[in-house]
């Protein structure tokens, strides 16, 4: 039980430094120090996967558009449509999907969630 309150001493007095001792790796410690920092100098550790993750959806929207073109001159357009709009549908959703991933991935909101939990806990509840 003093472990326990050892530690929530440590959290409640240096929230940053005690999360960035527990978590040892680099590519997480990276990770952690966006979100529990939000320094608007820094960039987002997830915004070149984000990037390239649009830019496919983009080159998929591309390409849709020369397979329907091609596919016009080869298949009836009863045969052809309903499965043209599926695919047009599906395309505009991960869009947006992708779009909100982005938006819920910035650290503001997710920084004001953890300085919310450590008030919640070291203010609060202790």
């Amino acid at each position: 039980m003093l472990c326990v309150f050892q530690a929530l001493g440590d959290l409640c007095i240096a929230p940053d430094a005690f999360l960035e001792r527990e978590v040892v790796t680099t590519p997480k410690s990276d990770i952690l120090s966006y979100y529990i920092r939000c320094d608007p100098s820094r960039s987002n550790p997830f915004f070149q996967r984000l990037l390239q993750g649009q830019q496919a959806v983009k080159a998929m929207s591309s390409n849709l558009v020369t397979v329907a073109r091609i596919a016009k001159e080869l298949y009836k357009p009863t045969e052809l449509h309903p499965k043209l709009d599926v695919l047009t549908t599906d395309i505009n959703h991960v869009d947006n999907l992708a779009s909100g991933l982005s938006t819920l991935l910035d650290c503001k909101s997710l920084h004001r969630q953890y300085l919310n939990a450590t008030h919640s806990v070291c203010d609060l509840g202790l």
